[in-house]
């Protein structure tokens, strides 16, 4: 009495193109825009949270870091209430040391320099214990 069912009908509008993907089954017009190719949020909280360290760390490992203190001392003129110079009872200008500070962060590439000093270091040998007490 028929032949089997092989599925709902589907129309195709005049001057649209229908295709499968291999995502989703069914159809998709090609009018439609595809998605960003940026994961599902979850994928993204993935990527900020593990990936991103893991490639910075492989990455910052390899630098020497030094951070330090900078500090610059000026003579600056004294300036009373009125905005003028004040001038000592010798007639030169007053003046007073002004302090400026300021941190410094330099890298440098260091290769595996760093792996070299962490096993040559007698403190994390020390924890870790020689290869040779066994």
């Amino acid at each position: 009495m028929g032949s089997p069912a092989a599925g709902p009908i589907r129309t195709v509008k005049p001057g649209r193109a229908f295709f499968r993907t291999s995502q989703r089954k069914g159809l998709r017009c090609a009018d439609q825009p595809r998605q960003a190719p940026l994961p599902r949020p979850g994928g993204r909280l993935v990527l900020v949270f593990t990936v991103f360290p893991l490639v910075y760390s492989l990455y910052i490992r390899r630098l020497n870091v030094e951070t330090k203190m900078q500090v610059k001392q000026d003579k600056v003129p004294v300036i009373d209430a009125n905005g003028k110079q004040v001038i000592s009872a010798n007639g030169q200008p007053e003046t007073r040391i002004q302090v400026t500070r300021q941190n410094v962060t330099t890298y440098k590439y260091n290769g595996f320099g760093n792996y070299v000093r962490l096993f040559h270091d007698f403190n994390v040998t020390a924890a870790i214990g020689s290869p040779s007490s066994s």
